[in-house]
């Protein structure tokens, strides 16, 4: 076993490990090394010591009359009780962690960015400020590569954003109501705060929600204007309209005014729960970073040369890079849920599989063994109901323990799962009632086949059994 084990290990391990090393620090590796293989064959071996040792100190307790007649010491059943409840404790503690990983990657799977993702790419580049030392310069240039990447075949919308939404980029900025006193300095409030110009709600199709968004006349030298999202306006003017309210930005050092409200947009992670964002125009506040959001009519990865061209029609010696697919960016960032949830359900569906095999060895001995009491209670007129009764009992008990056990360990171990999980509790009820119905249904069917050959025990073969 250990053999076969390490063999599947050494075959399987590469494959998983570069899904996996992504996400440890850098330099880390998974890998088999000796250590590995020297601890998997002595716990195999401690193992086989173990498992043989019971059934030797219980033969050598066995009286040898007892041992010729058949008789068996109690504590055998104990053992093999006890072994197939922690078979299912442990079944349990597994399948309610793949539950919740499974129910938690459902739950992100409906998740909405805020945005429409599909055929949309970003990529991100950085003028030198030597050669574009001015905001204008700045400014005008981001226009141009906007508009050349526009010109081209196959793009429907094309944007420049300071930080484009789920690209890892973002930055929150204290505001000031000015319609309010001033608190202090350590209560004030944050927001994301995003630059963007005109065409970044339509591109990203970001909803407008109220009074409109950025326009070809909100230029550097006109009125600073902002747009928030839906959160702001609903923790901040408590249903009062902020169109026309002016926010304060101290280290800006500017007063814009409130000219639209759209829908919340997830900046950083799908998992971001909603938060203040504000946008301010791209023009107003130009920079020498900044993202492109590049909407095609079909893959947008197949116009990529495209549209680096683009941009080098502008300026030939402007590097780019962070190219990816906004469909690309959202599964990059699931890969760790699916592999966990992966990882965690092959491992319950394995642990399951041994419990229906303990339930079924155990019963079907247990059977056996009690071939003469069933065989002397069906000659004393017990029906084919009541014997597989008996049967049913004896496997509902060992279940119902080793449910109650393993819902309390995994009470206990499933809040080490809270950081992986999203809208799900670790103590779900649903998840719990599920796992326990499905033991409960597994191991009825492993004695399906014990409990058949019980109730159909003929009274006098049994009774002449011995």
């Amino acid at each position: 076993g250990a053999g076969l084990g390490l063999a599947l290990a050494f075959w399987t391990v590469p494959k998983i490990a570069p899904a996996i090393t992504v996400y440890l620090p850098y330099g880390a590796e998974i890998a088999l090394d000796n250590t590995v293989v020297i601890f998997t064959l002595a716990i195999s071996v401690l193992t086989a010591f173990v498992i043989a040792a019971i059934p030797c100190w219980q033969s050598s307790n066995v009286e040898f009359l007892r041992m010729r007649s058949g008789g068996s010491v109690a504590g055998k059943h104990g053992v093999r009780g006890a072994l197939i409840v922690g078979e299912i404790a442990l079944a349990l503690v597994l399948l309610v962690g793949a539950g919740l990983m499974i129910k938690s990657f459902s739950e992100l799977g409906q998740v909405k960015p805020g945005f429409d993702p599909h055929n949309l790419l970003t990529l991100a580049y950085r003028v030198p400020r030597t050669k574009y030392p001015s905001g204008p310069q700045q400014a005008q240039f981001h226009h141009e590569v906007v508009s050349n990447i526009k010109a081209l075949p196959g793009v429907i919308a094309a944007t420049s954003v300071r930080a484009v939404p789920l690209g890892g980029n973002g930055s929150r900025s204290e505001f000031l109501l000015t319609d309010r006193p001033e608190p202090p300095i350590s209560q004030r409030p944050t927001a994301l705060l995003n630059f963007a110009d005109p065409d970044f709600f339509s591109t990203m199709r970001i909803p407008l929600l109220k009074g409109r968004v950025f326009n070809e006349h909100d230029q550097a030298d006109g009125p600073y204007v902002i747009v928030i999202n839906q959160t702001l306006a609903r923790r901040y003017f408590n249903g009062r309209d902020p169109i026309g309210q002016r926010l304060a930005f101290p280290q800006l050092q500017r007063t814009g005014e409130i000219v639209g409200v759209v829908g919340d947009v997830k900046q950083f992670t799908l998992t971001d729960p909603p938060e203040p964002q504000i946008y301010g125009v791209l023009a107003q506040n130009p920079f020498i970073f900044t993202s492109l959001a590049v909407r095609t009519s079909g893959d947008p990865l197949k116009m990529v040369n495209q549209i680096r061209q683009a941009i080098w029609h502008a300026d030939k010696n402007q590097p780019v890079w962070s190219v990816h697919s906004f469909d690309e960016i959202i599964g990059t960032q699931s890969h760790l849920r699916v592999l966990i949830t992966t990882l965690m359900a092959a491992y319950a569906m394995l642990a399951l599989v041994l419990a229906s095999i303990g339930i079924f060895g155990v019963i079907s001995y247990s059977v056996r063994q009690r071939t003469v009491e069933i065989g002397v209670r069906m000659a004393l007129g017990a029906r084919t109901f009541d014997v597989a009764s008996l049967v049913l009992q004896q496997v509902l008990i060992m279940a119902g323990v080793g449910i109650v056990i393993g819902a309390g360990a995994a009470t206990w171990l499933s809040r080490y799962l809270r950081t992986q999980l999203y809208a799900v509790s670790p103590l779900d009820p649903g998840v719990y009632a599920a796992v326990s119905i499905l033991l409960a249904a597994v191991a009825i069917s492993a004695c399906i086949i014990p409990m058949w050959r019980a109730a159909k025990v003929d009274p006098m073969v049994a009774l002449r059994y011995e």
